[in-house]
This record gives C-alpha cells, structure tokens and sequence, in this order.
C-alpha cells in the first residue's frame, strides 16, 4: 500500500502578489492542500498549492487586468530567509519554534506581508547580527524590531527578569556580570529580599551571603 504523500511546507512563501500565511486543510474536498494566503492588497484568500506552484494563482483577483507581477530578485538571500522564518515562527504549527511566537499570539504586521516592505524597514541584516523583537510580548512590526547580537537576543528573552537600578533596568545575567557575583548568589541574594542597587552591592570578605540583607543599607545606596 502506497504511503501517504508528504506535503512541502509553503508558508512564507510569496507566489506573485500572494504570501502564504498558513496550511487550511484540503482544497475543495480533493487530495490538493490547501493554503491561507495574504494578497499585497490586505485581503485574505484560500487557494490551492498546486495553483500557487503552477502559477495559476498570483494574486486574490485584484491584480488580474495589471500585467505581469514584478520580481523582487530576494528568493534566494539571507533576508529573504529570515523573513520567511519570521512568518514560520508565527504561522506554522508544525515550526519547533510556533509555540514560543504564533502560539502565543505574536504575528506579523501587515506592512511586513512583503519582503520589500520588509527590507526597505529593517535595512540589510549587519554581519553578526540577528533579528529581534523588543518587547518579546509584541509583534514583529517595525517599530519593535531590530539587529542585535546573540548576547542581546540571549538578554532580551521572555524568561528574564527586569531589575530595576542606578544603571538602568537590567536582565538578571546581566545585573550577575555588572555585580561580579555568580547568577547562584544572585539568585540568593533576591531571595532574601534585596532589591535594585542592593543586589549590586559588592561581595564580603570572609562573611557569608546571609548576612548581607543585615549590612545593606535598606535604602538605595549609590555605588562607588
């Protein structure tokens, strides 16, 4: 008995003025699969992927009288890359990555539906840089996005905690590295109770961590 055919992921894919968005089952009950797509205009439509690979479907129906549909010569570039994996994270279920994106909510701005629009927003990716969402709680729109490092990226993860302090508000790794100390006294240190430029203050020698909550002024000392 012959397998089960193995459908090709699309989603993020563009098929003429169409972006693929997601998998929406079978195509008018045939064996075809079926694709949510976002037209360039902002409209939505079902269509058929062997439509979409076999250039029968461009576009929702708008662009029909307009001629040939421009080529943005990005297929084969690490931005494009980047942004079709951008719309995997937020549209695919099947992405390792859905759960922590789509799953939670976060989606791409509509502006973003092109790669264009993507590119002439966020510039070329600088060597060494990937992209980042600002506040892990909103969506991959141009005004909470940007390049940053690994190191910020590592920083900037949902799972950290926000400390408020004399330097700014920082992540818990970085606070551990600004104070000298191991995350372990850190976390030690939070949990007895001290807060902002009170977890920053400077180790005690030949005294025990315990001791710290009784030595710190309970105000927010100023560091040298």
């Amino acid at each position: 008995m012959a397998g089960k055919t193995q459908v090709l992921d699309m989603t993020g894919r563009r098929f003429g003025f169409l972006t693929v968005i997601r998998r929406e089952g079978s195509y008018r009950k045939t064996t075809q699969a079926a694709w949510l797509c976002r037209c360039d205009c902002g409209s939505e439509k079902v269509v058929g992927g062997d439509n979409l690979r076999r250039g029968l479907s461009k576009s929702c129906g708008c662009q029909q009288h307009l001629g040939p549909t421009p080529t943005h010569g990005l297929t084969d570039t690490p931005i494009y890359s980047i942004w079709q994996g951008m719309f995997a994270r937020c549209y695919n279920p099947r992405n390792p990555a859905y759960k922590h994106y789509g799953g939670r909510g976060i989606r791409v701005c509509e502006r973003w539906s092109t790669v264009e629009n993507f590119v002439a927003d966020m510039g070329s990716r600088p060597a060494g840089l990937t992209l980042d969402r600002i506040d892990n709680d909103s969506n991959y729109e141009p005004t909470n996005c940007r390049w940053a490092t690994r190191r910020q990226q590592a920083n900037n993860t949902r799972r950290n905690v926000i400390i408020p302090t004399s330097h700014g508000n920082l992540t818990f790794t970085e606070l551990a590295r600004l104070a000298g100390i191991s995350k372990t006294a850190l976390y030690y240190r939070l949990s007895r109770g001290l807060k902002g430029d009170q977890l920053l203050a400077p180790g005690h020698n030949g005294r025990s961590l315990s001791m710290i909550s009784s030595t710190v002024d309970p105000g927010v000392p100023s560091l040298s």
